[in-house]
């Protein structure tokens, strides 16, 4: 399918808008460790071979933030203050900013399968609905409001 004639999702890139340097690596890895903390059983995100892989991937995700993510770490990194209590600055003075840096760089962690192994996650999987199910939604009045509300599709 060309892309131009898709008409939802954007088709999503194959790869970043540009390198990452090594001090840009370290600096979005160390901001990783803080975030992520320590567990006896784990690497840290800067000990693991595959981080700046899963990296890659969750700054993929977020192609939009690129820039800002890479600008963020790197300032915390070269922060007098320390990691931690940048971060906790940043958290406070731009939550949005923290959310997106956070959320790509414990993301990054998050998809290597030793960590969602030590963690039991076993990723996404398809799970059907049981067969009672949607008769004790309809009992315990959970589906109300949609069903007050009413059919809501339109043709397009």
């Amino acid at each position: 399918m060309d892309s131009s004639s898709r008409l939802s999702v954007p088709e999503l890139p194959r790869c970043l808008p540009r390198e990452l340097s090594p001090s840009e690596r370290r600096a979005l890895a160390a901001t990783a460790d803080v975030l992520v903390g320590t567990h006896p059983s784990l690497q840290r995100p800067s000990e693991s071979a595959r981080f700046h892989e899963a990296l890659d991937r969750s700054l993929l995700a977020r192609i939009d933030s690129f820039e800002a993510v890479v600008a963020d770490a790197s300032a915390i990194l070269a922060s007098p203050r320390g990691i931690e209590a940048t971060l906790r600055e940043l958290a406070e003075a731009s939550p949005d900013s923290f959310h997106v840096l956070s959320s790509v760089l414990a993301g990054a962690y998050l998809i290597l399968p030793e960590v969602r192994q030590a963690i039991g996650y076993p990723g996404q999987e398809r799970r059907f609905a049981r067969f009672d199910e949607s008769a004790e939604q309809l009992m315990n009045g959970i589906l109300d409001p949609v069903i007050e509300r009413g059919p809501i599709f339109r043709q397009p």
